[in-house]
């Protein structure tokens, strides 16, 4: 078991959005006022959403794990549950 622990961790793809923006490919998808920016991993094809930190002055934003179903959704006018949690987290 703690060899497999070690193969995981050592092929492991270490990658984020911001990385660099070549890495990665962004989607902006209006939904009524809100705007959610998704990005997706040009290497492994991983989906994240952006979520804006509400009552704050500063722009902060979190980028939370997705799925591309949760990308079409949003093209169809419907915000992901995931978005939903984590805005409601973050109030």
């Amino acid at each position: 078991m703690i060899w497999y622990f070690i193969e995981g961790y050592n092929f492991r793809i270490n990658e984020y959005p911001f990385t660099s923006k070549t890495a990665y490919k962004k989607y902006i998808v209006p939904i009524d006022d809100t705007i959610i920016n998704f990005f997706k991993s040009n290497n492994s094809d991983r989906w994240w959403m952006e979520v804006e930190h509400p009552n704050n002055k500063t722009t902060k934003h979190t980028l939370i794990p997705c799925t591309y179903q949760d990308y079409l959704r949003a093209g169809n006018q419907v915000i992901p549950e995931r978005w939903w949690k984590t805005f409601r987290k973050l109030n």
